[in-house]
């Protein structure tokens, strides 16, 4: 090893200098991917820059595009490790596509090892089209199948095509966005990209080509190297690790399709040893050169700290710019004479060698949510959670759970209705019309146990719904006089921050993210104002919500309050309280934990110490709330994990002085129109940006396959590790894990599953933590809330049945540690899988962003509602008809209970043929999925909006489809124009409510006769639907003028 004073101090602008003397050195740069674009700023020519891992890589683009605007920055994808995409020729043509536009361009290229090895296509051939250009639409969608574009029901992933009337979408991998080329007769009227995830249309195309994805001409990156193109290599042990892991399950994937394994990652070097090269490290070992660069020190937004070093910079001659998208960050700056740019860097740093300083809002005030580039996220569209596909389970309101059999259209006193066909137990079928969709939600599939149909002739559904009614009422008047009393209350505010908060929080021995920092300080605003606080703190698993609570419980420590610390279990409880001793050591903090592993004699002193105020922090179970536990001077209650208690149930709580300060943690977001109905009275944080440099986990998905399984469980315990093995089904776990025993037996092997004894439960998690178990084979009750480090590879053996959020969860339990993680998604090889399912499939393998699951749980939780949220797993009647249906009660009774209208909402009863022809949305699922979403919205913005969404995606409207937004309409806001009720026949529309709003309504409409009773009288069929839609929407405009008048 070089010793760091015997390095060649260089400038970091003169890797390009190394670069064109063709000479292979070893660079020393210890700093981030902010400093890596930098030092590549004089390069000159085609350069590859090879970062570790997509997180890198996403940092990189970002930073590149902030600092080098003006300059193309091209992107390498990976393939995810799937069966369908290895074998995909969509990948292969997009990665060729990059390399050729890289090629004709030259500058520079980013891409991680496995993007690297992986093999890419040249495409051989396209269809060239435009606006007003002659062509037949069917010959368009046979060259489509033909070229090799598979068809999909929604276009979100390269390589699909949907067809639906005179619209077709088609995904060229070439264009980072999906085409929607719309077609009238022969010609195409117009071609826009569209946003995947909202499928709504965007900006226009010119004349453009799409490519065939048949006959591309297989070839190899490091083939594909121009001459004099430079390669420059981050982190080389990094690039080695990522460049193994992906490759093992690569290779093993790829003999089953035929195809050749990927190169060795030594013998890409070599062919890279042919050009320019360098390499550029954090280690000292093999430098020869030092380039002068250091990263910022993080001042955690103590911005006296930082002005005292700017000073100094300044006195010193250094040039000081920031990059912010924080404005009050950017006017701070501006006092002080430093230049700002708009913009986020992942990390600022200090060029000692030509005296600058770059600083970035993470630097100030935590890690900021650098923008997450590279290979564009595909989050698959907000319509797969609105589908209800065939099989599907589903509760009924009204008759309890049935499974879905798909569309049928029914003929019923000459008029026709889609259905949903359901079947329920005793092979009985129910034909739900599509208009009452409402009344369904999707069966949450959590237990691990597949659920029991209901009879349509039985009263056990009934009784189970009515005992959850009353459940519903008394939770809703329990919640609203515990804000009550909590809004009339007032406490002492505890003081600013002192020395003892500001010693634990600089021995922190991370970076906070940006979101860490401002829920502490909301935290911190709340605690020292005389209003109770009661705010609830939201965020993905490990993103560091623990130690904002820890911060929250020194600083009633400083201010001479006491904190309970209720956890769902004792494990983690213990786990807590081993965590803050270590991060106390040295302050005048006491922590103790109560739980039935201290013994019974230290559990009383304990007790007696928290009744003197010897304690200032205690870690345990609810069961801190009960018995004879007294506090001195309890100012805080900290309840982690909390769906597992209920959100806002706190039943244990409503006991106690209602000034008590009150923080609630959870991994699980809260719906929107929960916390609406609430009134908003429980304040919100959202960590929501993940941790600095968390490496995301190496993701495999495909069919069961016993050598890749071995080999993945003997990999893991060969470098000392765990494993978690998911089987989500009780009834078989304890035959699973005995062939794994059989197969394994040198390996520890336990079990742990939701019908357990809370005792063994706990027990078989302990040994799992204390590492006294190799392999845990469990369902996905695995607690979320354990940091459990040793675990590093996931194994899921029935993942089809999972929903996408519930993947993306259970992969969140892997990877917290510097080590590469692997989560393998296994299917069965010998089944048929419903091809909703192979989409969610494919779809975890390409979000390998850290942190997209908290944006798809939030989504679920909008359209499925919160019931893990409010304490239903508590009572078996909840359980049995479902988190949503209580929910849903719930919100119903919360709202009633606080004197409002609990559904103001029209009563619509529509006695038309009401279809969504299948000539116009061909595909059934998302048939349902655009009823489901007509039924809900509640504004009539909603509606316009899904309007003209309807219109972009579908093409002109039908009359039946007409009449559905006509129904939403006046569903959603009929109301505030007096309207209570309409009921539509072929021969009249018939409208009742307030007479005076709707005399006013009608007036100056010819074919509309208000009766003396208060009936409002029209048209029939259709027209008089549209018409009395077209009345609330230009009384609408009316209301909305005088309002903003006022």
């Amino acid at each position: 090893m070089i010793a760091a004073e015997d390095e060649q101090p260089i400038k970091a602008g003169t890797i390009g200098a190394i670069l064109q003397q063709r000479s292979s050195a070893t660079v020393h740069l210890p700093a981030g991917t902010s400093s890596w674009c930098w030092t590549l700023r004089d390069v000159q020519g085609p350069h590859l820059a090879v970062v570790p891992d997509q997180q890198r890589l996403s940092e990189f683009v970002s930073d590149w595009k902030v600092l080098f605007p003006e300059r193309e920055l091209h992107v390498l994808s990976e393939i995810p490790l799937t069966q369908e995409h290895i074998s995909n020729e969509a990948n292969r043509i997009e990665r060729g596509s990059s390399t050729e536009q890289w090629r004709s361009a030259a500058g520079c290229i980013v891409a991680t090892p496995p993007a690297v090895m992986a093999p890419l296509a040249l495409p051989s051939a396209g269809i060239d089209i435009q606006a007003g250009f002659p062509l037949d639409r069917d010959r368009f969608l046979e060259w489509a199948h033909v070229s090799g574009y598979r068809r999909s029901d929604l276009v979100w992933q390269e390589g699909q095509f949907v067809s639906r009337g005179s619209i077709v979408d088609i995904f060229d991998p070439s264009y980072r966005s999906p085409l929607r080329i719309e077609f009238f007769d022969d010609r195409i009227e117009s071609i826009h990209l569209f946003d995947p995830e909202s499928q709504r249309s965007r900006s226009p195309v010119g004349p453009t080509r799409v490519l065939s994805l048949a006959g591309g001409i297989g070839k190899r990156f490091d083939e594909m190297l121009p001459k004099s193109a430079s390669v420059v290599l981050f982190e080389p042990r990094g690039l080695a690790r990522s460049a193994e892991a992906y490759s093992w399950i690569w290779d093993r994937m790829a003999a089953d399709e035929v195809l050749d394994p990927l190169p060795q990652w030594e013998e890409v070097l070599e062919r890279f040893s042919g050009h320019p090269n360098c390499s550029i490290a954090r280690s000292l070992e093999g430098a020869v050169l030092r380039i002068p660069v250091m990263e910022v020190q993080s001042f955690r937004g103590r911005l006296e700290a930082a002005e005292s070093i700017i000073r100094g910079w300044k006195e010193d001659g250094f040039e000081i710019r920031l990059y912010s998208s924080n404005d009050l960050l950017a006017r701070w700056a501006s006092d002080l004479g430093i230049r700002t740019e708009k913009g986020t860097l992942s990390k600022g740093f200090v060029d000692r060698f030509e005296r600058r300083v770059l600083l970035s809002d993470s630097d100030l005030v935590g890690v900021s949510p650098v923008t997450r580039e590279g290979r564009i996220r595909r989050i698959p569209p907000r319509e797969w959670e609105e589908r209800i596909g065939e099989l599907d389970h589903v509760i009924h309101e009204d008759y309890g759970i049935a499974r879905s059999l798909g569309i049928e259209r029914v003929t019923s006193g000459g008029m026709d209705r889609d259905c949903l066909v359901l079947l329920f137990a005793e092979n009985r079928r129910l034909l739900l019309p599509l208009v009452q969709l409402y009344k369904i939600t999707p069966y949450p599939a959590l237990s691990g146990e597949l659920p029991q149909l209901d009879s349509l002739r039985g009263t056990a559904w009934k009784k189970a719904s009515n005992r959850a009614r009353e459940k519903a009422r008394e939770t809703a008047k329990q919640i609203l006089a515990l804000y009550s009393a909590r809004e009339t209350s007032r406490k002492e505010p505890l003081p600013p921050d002192g020395e003892l908060v500001g010693k634990f929080e600089s021995a922190f021995p991370f970076e906070e993210t940006s979101d860490q920092i401002s829920s502490v300080l909301a935290i911190k605003k709340d605690m020292e104002d005389p209003l109770p606080m009661d705010r609830l703190l939201v965020g993905d698993v490990g993103f560091g919500k623990t130690e904002v609570a820890f911060r929250a419980a020194v600083k009633a420590a400083e201010g001479g309050r006491q904190t309970a610390f209720l956890v769902p279990t004792t494990l983690l409880a213990v786990q807590h309280f081993e965590s803050f001793t270590a991060r106390i050591t040295g302050l005048p903090v006491r922590a103790e934990v109560l739980s039935r592993f201290v013994p019974r004699k230290r559990q009383e002193e304990i007790r007696k110490d928290l009744e003197r105020g010897l304690v200032d922090v205690v870690f345990g179970t609810h069961r801190l709330l009960q018995g004879d536990l007294r506090f001195r001077r309890l100012g805080l209650i900290v309840i982690d994990e909390e769906h597992r208690f209920g959100v806002l149930h706190k039943e244990r709580l409503k006991k106690l002085d209602p000034s008590i300060d009150v923080l609630s943690i959870s991994a699980t977001p809260i719906p929107r129109t929960l916390h609406m109905a609430l009134g908003g009275i429980s304040n919100i944080s959202i960590i929501s940006s993940p941790p600095y440099r968390r490496q995301p986990v190496m993701t495999y998905v495909g069919p069961w396959r016993d050598d890749l399984f071995r080999e993945a469980v003997m990999r893991e315990r060969a470098r000392g590790g765990q494993v978690f093995f998911v089987h989500n089904r009780i009834e078989s776990i304890e035959s699973v894990a005995a062939r794994i025993r059989m197969g394994f037996p040198d390996l520890r092997v336990d079990i742990v599953h939701g019908r357990m004894e809370e005792k063994k439960l706990e027990e078989a998690m302990l040994k799992f933590s204390r590492r006294e178990t190799d392999l845990l084979v469990c369902t996905t009750i695995i607690e979320s809330g354990l940091d459990l480090p040793g675990a590093n590879t996931l194994i899921v053996d029935n993942a089809q049945d999972l929903g996408l959020a519930q993947m993306y969860q259970l992969r969140g339990r892997v990877g917290r540690r510097e080590e590469q993680a692997f989560a393998f998604f296994f299917y069965p090889a010998d089944r048929a899988i419903p091809y909703e399912s192979l989409e969610r499939l494919e779809a975890i393998a390409g979000l390998s962003d850290i942190g997209g699951g908290f944006a798809l749980a939030k989504r679920d939780m909008e359209i499925r509602g919160g019931g893990q949220l409010i304490g239903t797993r508590q009572h078996g009647h909840i359980d049995r008809i479902g988190f949503n249906t209580y929910f849903r009660m719930l919100e119903e009774e919360v709202t009633s209970e606080s004197g409002r209208d609990p559904d103001q909402r029209v009563r619509m009863d529509l006695r038309l043929p009401v279809v969504l022809p299948s000539s116009y949305v061909p595909q059934s699922s998302v048939r349902i999925a655009i009823f489901r979403r007509l039924l809900r919205v509640d504004s009539l913005p909603e509606v316009l909006d899904l309007e003209k969404e309807i219109r972009e995606r579908f093409g002109p409207v039908p009359q039946s489809v007409s009449f559905m937004i006509a129904s939403a309409k006046i569903r959603s806001m009929g109301h505030r124009n007096g309207l209570q009720y309409v009921r539509c026949t072929l021969k009249e529309t018939q409208a009742g409510g307030d007479p005076e709003r709707l005399e006013v309504l009608a007036s100056g409409r010819p074919g509309w006769v208000l009766s003396s009773g208060g009936v409002l009288t029209g048209p029939g069929g259709y027209r008089g639907l549209l018409g009395l839609a077209d009345m609330v929407c230009a009384r609408m405009g009316i209301l909305t003028g005088e309002e903003e008048d006022g």
